[in-house]
């Protein structure tokens, strides 16, 4: 009899035992806090941080289908200027993480959100102004080896295309004509990228390889689209969804 009240006692204690773990890994699981990098998207952000620090909870109630949050790389995202494409300043971007090998191998049938590393006069210039995110955003239409008057080809047919057309048709008042967007890109953004990677046509620099991407910038209080080119080396994953503060999800098609 007594030996049947040890067994007893044994197996709630035990059970006991079993149930506090369990409790204890799951409210340090609530509990935990983990760091989210800032990606800005659009101009500077005067003091904004390199990272955001949020719940791990949090994190994982965000549901993307058939995987778990865990596995993409997160990214918090300040600013406004990817708003067309449906991603909003405080949003949660979860990307695929892109192989620097295998960039070369992305396509371009529609533009896509790509996160971007900063760095040289972009960093600089972001630092100076107290941004220290160390990521930015942008909707990215084609990817071709640095030759000016490719890029300006490839800049006519993205204007021509119809995705392009529809967001112009959307949203009137972001574009300019197309006479002023094409100057911009051949005497600003052009000028600049050869200005900053002087290499950038030769076959063999790592600068040759580029993107054209497209962001909002606030001219005279308006915000419009304007291109903008970038090495494509600096490409640090393709967004997949985009959750805004009351966690309905977006899928990046």
């Amino acid at each position: 009899m007594n030996i049947t009240f040890i067994v007893i006692g044994s197996i709630v204690f035990l059970v006991l035992v079993v149930k506090q773990i369990i409790n204890f890994f799951y409210h340090s699981e609530e509990t935990k806090i983990e760091p989210v990098d800032v990606a800005s998207a659009g101009s500077s952000i005067p003091q904004n941080p390199q990272q955001i620090m949020t719940s791990s909870a949090s994190l994982n109630k965000l549901k993307t289908g058939n995987k778990e949050s865990r596995c993409y790389r997160k990214f918090w995202i300040k600013g406004w200027s990817m708003l067309l494409c449906g991603i909003r300043n405080d949003d949660i971007l979860f990307t695929e993480e892109i192989n620097p090998d295998t960039i070369d191998t992305l396509t371009f049938e529609q533009p896509i959100v790509l996160v971007l590393k900063r760095e040289g006069k972009s960093l600089d210039k972001a630092i100076a102004k107290g941004d220290y995110a160390k990521y930015k955003v942008r909707r990215t239409w084609a990817m071709l080896p640095f030759d000016e008057e490719k890029i300006m080809a490839e800049v006519k047919k993205i204007m021509d295309g119809s995705t392009f057309k529809q967001l112009q048709t959307d949203y009137p008042k972001s574009f300019y004509s197309k006479e002023k967007m094409e100057t911009d890109c051949r005497e600003t953004r052009i000028k600049n990228y050869k200005a900053e990677y002087q290499d950038c046509e030769q076959q063999s620099s790592p600068n040759n390889l580029v993107i054209i991407s497209t962001t909002l910038r606030k001219i005279e209080g308006e915000s419009k689209v304007f291109f903008s080119i970038h090495p494509a080396r600096i490409i640090v994953g393709k967004a997949v969804y985009t959750f805004h503060k009351k966690e309905e999800e977006t899928h990046m098609s």
